[in-house]
């Protein structure tokens, strides 16, 4: 397994139609990512114990940063967060193009501001379907 290097991450947003038109959001210093599956229990009666099935798999994201007005990618992600359209992101562990594409909602946006420090911004997504391979991957 290779190791991935924080400083090499990218994200992209593919802002038009088409298959290889992507900008990059920048000025980004954090990403998360979040998998996760609740468990949904049924009572019944004369029965001691519930029944329990496994929730939808729900795949989320975090990423933060700076504020930049004149960033194309971050604009494009305020855009769509207003409008509560999806959105195709690109995330490369390693730079380059490795990694994968993932639809996504912009599920909201949060914005911090002190007197001696940059202002930071930060978007969450929710995982629209299943994440393609871009390159050879890794899908994590």
């Amino acid at each position: 397994m290779a190791i991935h290097y924080g400083e090499d991450f990218e994200l992209h947003v593919r802002t038009a139609t088409g298959p290889d038109v992507w900008t990059p959001v920048e000025d980004l210093n954090r990403f998360g990512s979040r998998t996760s599956r609740n468990q949904n229990s049924y009572a019944a009666f004369r029965r001691a114990t519930s029944y329990t099935i496994p929730g939808p798999r729900e795949k989320t994201f975090t990423v933060s940063g700076y504020l930049n007005n004149t960033d194309t990618g971050q604009n494009y992600l305020r855009t769509n967060e207003v409008a509560g359209t999806t959105v195709r992101i690109r995330v490369l562990p390693s730079g380059g193009a490795n990694g994968y594409d993932q639809d996504v909602r912009v599920g909201s946006t949060t914005h911090d501001a002190t007197p001696e420090g940059i202002q930071e911004i930060s978007f969450e997504f929710t995982a629209v379907g299943d994440p393609i391979i871009a390159g050879t991957g890794p899908i994590l």
